[in-house]
């Protein structure tokens, strides 16, 4: 699913359940379409972010053990194997219009060329061992976040900064005298 629209949340007035709202839940009113299975899951894709993964970039996503197993599928030649040649092929069929040249790129390529042919194993501990350098996707912005939370900077967030923030985020009071 893709997020179309989002509504403003209402103006809550008055505690909920009501008349108005027979639910305790805050309605919110989202919109979403249906992403074709070419989009974020499609083979490409998770073949594209098995490479970005190699080459040092940030992925945009996790890959799961089954996309990693996707993405082995677009290199491989028909043996369980991938060799350079196969390798070069998906790279050409993946960015037909023209490869993106880096340091980070090129030293994916030469490292996969000296692994010599890779099985779905290696493959999958190629990313794993990436992954474990480059970081977690997102995870810069995470800390960016707890920074931002953490307003007497002392590496924690204590119940009065955790308060804080759910009161500017949430579309309605937090009940903090429940919470304390």
């Amino acid at each position: 699913l893709e997020l179309v629209d989002v509504q403003e949340s209402p103006d809550l007035h008055e505690a909920i359940p009501n008349e108005r709202h027979p639910s305790d839940h805050v309605p919110i009113v989202a919109r979403f379409r249906c992403r074709s299975q070419r989009g974020r899951n499609g083979l490409r894709h998770v073949a594209k972010e098995w490479f970005w993964s190699l080459a040092g970039r940030e992925a945009s996503t996790v890959l799961s053990t089954e996309q990693l197993q996707r993405a082995f599928q677009v290199y491989e030649d028909g043996n369980g194997r991938i060799s350079a040649s196969s390798f070069q092929k998906a790279l050409t069929l993946l960015f037909p219009s023209a490869f993106p040249a880096d340091a980070n790129v090129s030293t994916a390529v030469e490292r996969f060329r000296e692994a010599g042919d890779v099985n779905c194993e290696e493959f999958v501990a190629m990313y794993l061992e990436a992954v474990k350098m480059g970081g977690l996707p997102g995870l810069s912005d995470l800390h960016d976040a707890f920074r931002l939370l953490d307003r007497d900077k002392n590496g924690t967030l204590d119940l009065q900064e955790l308060l804080d923030a759910f009161e500017q985020c949430a579309p309605t009071r937090v009940p903090r005298d429940e919470i304390e």
